[in-house]
């Protein structure tokens, strides 16, 4: 979301958590009095807040899928916040044409927001663009993974392409120079690659691994990836993704 979203959502929520707290004592809002201090008290983790900066907890505790989990009890209170807006009798007339600019703005900001719309140009920025979902062509790149490579061998490639593969050995790629991976076959999203950046992961001492963006843009040739890649060790490609296997891995002869 952008900033113009949670401005929206807090104008519609605030009186909404206020309602339901004023109703706490009336046994026929026990339900939605609950739901709503849930909400309140979790509205650390729904807006921009410190603990967003705080890299140890997003890593740790994942709490940047939190607001996923939290979209229901903030749905309630700004549905509440909307209800009493709508009922108030100073601006009752007034009042329903707001909503409905404000519930438009909302949609179109939520629409527009950078992570909502990164497949614009002119919405991305150099902080946050990358896609939030896998295209057919890469879809068919896992499934031929999937079906026609053996099991027993590794797959090698970005941080959200590795999630994909659940019942085999996957990695993310932890250098453009990829000797040293010692057997394996290599998925290389070239499309968003070329387009954006893929998430690579770094070694460090600290918990977990450091995820860095990488990126062709102004990069030395040594640092490369595709300097390293042989197009006689490309076992499938289509327009956004390609397969390759590790030479090292070719010291036994494989069937696809």
């Amino acid at each position: 979301r952008g900033i113009a979203p949670d401005i929206i959502f807090l104008l519609f929520a605030w009186p909404g958590f206020a309602y339901l707290l004023r109703r706490a004592r009336d046994k026929r809002y026990v339900a939605c009095t609950a739901m709503g201090l849930v909400g309140l008290v979790c509205l650390i983790f729904y807006v921009p807040s410190p603990v967003d900066y705080v890299p140890l907890l997003r890593n740790l505790f994942l709490i940047y899928r939190v607001p996923l989990l939290l979209t229901i009890f903030m749905s309630l209170a700004m549905a509440y916040g909307m209800l009493i807006l709508a009922k108030g009798r100073p601006l009752k007339k007034a009042t329903i044409p707001v909503l409905i600019t404000a519930i438009a703005a909302f949609s179109f900001f939520s629409m527009g927001a950078v992570k909502n719309a990164s497949d614009v140009p002119d919405f991305r920025t150099p902080n946050d663009g990358q896609r939030r979902y896998f295209t057919v062509a890469e879809l068919s790149a896992f499934s031929f993974v999937q079906e026609e490579l053996p099991q027993r061998i590794p797959i090698y490639s970005d941080y959200h392409a590795r999630r994909y593969f659940v019942g085999r050995p996957a990695h993310v790629i932890t250098h453009p120079d990829i000797g040293y991976i010692e057997e394996g076959y290599l998925l290389l999203r070239t499309g968003e690659l070329e387009d954006r950046w893929l998430i690579f992961r770094g070694r460090t001492l600290y918990l977990g691994a450091e995820r860095y963006r990488y990126n062709l843009e102004g990069m030395d040739p040594a640092d490369n990836i595709l300097e390293y890649l042989a197009l006689e060790d490309r076992v499938y490609a289509n327009e956004t993704t390609q397969i390759y296997i590790v030479r090292s891995a070719l010291s036994e002869p494989q069937e696809l």
